[in-house]
């Protein structure tokens, strides 16, 4: 029995890894939304590199209520004091133009 639930979580492991890749958080869609799909939200830093990069996207991209994914690409020393520190309010000011893009991008289209 141990084998077989080890088997399961290993095939949805694998199949999370290969849809989800960089995704940090998957949302459902707004209850009373005519989206059909929720989002998806990916980051990625390559190794050796400052540049961060944030995308919003369709969780289901072959969905017929997918819409572009909006990126957000910026050196993280950007959102740094001189000491280290993170200037989180810099950050959260990035990622709400960002939203407020995804938004944007949502209402020309209808």
């Amino acid at each position: 029995m141990h084998c077989v639930v080890c088997s399961v979580e290993c095939v949805v492991a694998g199949y999370h890894f290969h849809q989800g890749k960089n995704a940090i958080l998957f949302t459902y869609p707004l209850p009373g939304s005519f989206n059909s799909t929720g989002l998806m939200v990916s980051s990625k830093l390559p190794r050796f590199s400052d540049m961060y990069t944030l995308t919003i996207s369709s969780a289901d991209p072959k969905s017929v209520s997918a819409k572009e994914p909006v990126h957000l690409i910026k050196s993280v020393t950007q959102w740094f004091t001189s000491d280290g520190t993170l200037a989180e309010g810099l950050f959260w000011k990035d990622v709400e133009e960002l939203i407020n893009k995804y938004a944007g991008e949502s209402k020309k289209k209808k």
